[in-house]
């Protein structure tokens, strides 16, 4: 009679090994994975110091250089004598905001206790004609002792403010009608846009000035490619009003 061999069962045992062998596989995995997620957000984190720490950018970076042509100006009244402009955009022609706005530049510009930051963001082409910045100075200027320097050349200058004005939301823009309904007309004046529902939102002072300009004899008409620089203050209302 043949003897009967029992062996034991090493299917459960396998199981578990295997289970056993996938668990630490998986959590090596994931490690791994957590160290190099926390490696990229520290080189993300270094980055973003670096190269948005608005204190590096105004130490190492050209923004400065925007700065020159009201580097010795300290005051409205001193524009007006060291720059020419039209007789309807000069910085004494503009409402009590835009001159305020215009003394508050000029006081950050000349700032040397560091409370200020002046970035440099690089430079870009433009060439979409409704993006000209040069139009604006296609005007007539006086021309006075003080205004011109001593190589016979003159600063131009112009100086434009303004208040816009929102209505409604994103909400209201996509689902409701605040984008066609009842639509401010140009040249609508501060009751008549508050009745339609317009907010002030920000106040604007536009600066722009020329680098200096040769003038040509009496009589004589000549051409030049003339650089201009652009201070564009803004103010948020809503903002300014809460403090």
């Amino acid at each position: 009679m043949p003897s009967l061999v029992v062996s034991p069962s090493t299917g459960a045992l396998n199981r578990r090994l295997d289970a056993i062998t996938c668990k630490s596989r998986f959590k090596s995995i994931r490690t791994r994975v957590n160290r190099l997620a926390g490696l990229f957000c520290a080189i993300l984190l270094t980055i973003d110091v670096v190269a948005n720490d608005w204190e590096i950018i105004s130490y190492v970076g050209n923004g400065r250089h925007f700065l020159t042509p009201l580097l010795d100006v300290e005051s409205v009244d001193d524009m007006e004598v060291d720059y020419s402009f039209p007789a309807m955009s000069s910085p004494n022609g503009v409402s009590k905001i835009g001159r305020f706005m215009i003394d508050v530049a000029l006081a950050q510009l000349i700032d040397r206790t560091g409370a200020s930051y002046v970035l440099s963001m690089g430079s870009f082409s433009i060439n979409d004609p409704s993006s000209n910045l040069c139009g604006s100075l296609r005007q007539t200027y006086p021309v006075f002792g003080t205004a011109i320097s001593k190589n016979n050349s003159i600063h131009l200058g112009t100086v434009k403010d303004g208040i816009a004005y929102l209505r409604g939301n994103t909400l209201t823009h996509l689902l409701g009608s605040s984008v066609t309904s009842h639509v401010a007309a140009p040249g609508a004046n501060d009751k008549q846009l508050q009745d339609l529902g317009y907010v002030p939102s920000r106040a604007i002072a536009d600066i722009r000035i020329t680098t200096p300009l040769p003038l040509p004899p009496p009589g004589q008409v000549t051409q030049f490619n003339l650089s201009i620089y652009r201070f564009f203050d803004i103010v948020l209302l809503g903002v300014y009003a809460l403090h």
